[in-house]
């Protein structure tokens, strides 16, 4: 969403620059039809030549502001894309990193899962061993009283 309205801004400042650029060309371009147009035996040609001059030399300034606005506009751009690629590779490289220590942290739970039920069925194993000599001393020993009486 950011991105978006950060690149129409852009457009919008280069569409704007374009347009003045080419408003100036207009102009300039009228300005050297009437220097051109001053005729050479006129006494007032000298001031015309120099008021026209002045605001041409006046256009060629403020085209080269606004080319260096250009140039400004689009190296900030540049400066921006360079910035949020190095980001979004460091962001990339990170999520594949903690990808890694997922994938071992759930190797991890499912060793530890294995051996709580091992660990389970071993005391469950132990207490069926137990209650079953337990079953086995008792008919021993009724065996043996048994055997005592009838002897």
């Amino acid at each position: 969403m950011a991105g978006d309205e950060y690149n129409n801004a852009l457009d919008q400042k280069h569409k704007k620059i374009q347009e003045d650029l080419k408003e100036l060309q207009v102009i300039e371009t009228y300005l050297f039809d009437e220097l051109s147009k001053i005729n050479q035996s006129d006494a007032t040609k000298t001031d015309q030549e120099k008021q026209i001059t002045s605001y041409i030399q006046n256009l060629k300034n403020v085209r080269k502001t606004l080319m260096e606005n250009l140039k400004n506009l689009y190296t900030n751009a540049n400066k921006d894309l360079n910035y949020n690629s190095q980001h979004l590779g460091n962001q990339r490289d990170m999520s594949a990193q903690l990808s890694v220590e997922l994938e071992k942290a759930r190797n991890i739970l499912k060793k530890l899962k294995a051996e709580k039920n091992n660990k389970t069925r071993l005391a469950q194993i132990g207490e069926y061993e137990f209650e079953k000599n337990r079953e086995h001393r008792s008919i021993l020993k009724t065996i043996v009283y048994g055997s005592f009486f009838i002897v």
